[in-house]
């Protein structure tokens, strides 16, 4: 089993947006974790690494991204999903559950919804997702 860690936010005085649990996890070679349906949103932030998410849009149907380091990507509540680690590259990531009254305002403002789950780096002078080939 790869290394992970994960903690708890103690305090549930938060309305906006209320932050559950985080933590990171260093994956071993086609670790992967689903199909599973989650209460709350969860976001990954790949660090190094790369795998495979499978992601059930809102029509149902399923989409596969190939995510490496510096991309993301956004669990929605209720929604199906599978994500696999590479088998030469596995991935290391960040993770955060949250929900909240605004926060579908916020990932909206961020680019993010159930039919567009990844992430893609900004560039700060342009304001634009970068691409990657």
């Amino acid at each position: 089993m790869g290394a992970h860690v994960h903690s708890i936010f103690p305090n549930e005085d938060f309305f906006d947006l209320r932050p559950y649990q985080y933590g990171w996890e260093e994956c071993n070679s086609l670790h992967s974790f689903g199909p599973f349906v989650r209460n709350h949103y969860l976001f990954h932030y790949i660090l190094n690494g790369q795998g495979t998410l499978f992601s059930h849009a809102v029509n149902g149907e399923i989409h596969e991204y190939h995510l490496g380091a510096g991309q993301g990507f956004l669990i929605c509540p209720g929604q199906i999903n599978l994500y696999t680690a590479d088998e030469k590259e596995p991935w290391k990531y960040v993770w955060l559950e949250f929900d909240g009254m605004r926060v579908p305002e916020f990932l909206l403002r961020a680019g993010l919804e159930q039919d567009q789950p990844v992430y893609f780096p900004r560039s700060a002078e342009e304001g634009e997702r970068l691409l990657y080939p």
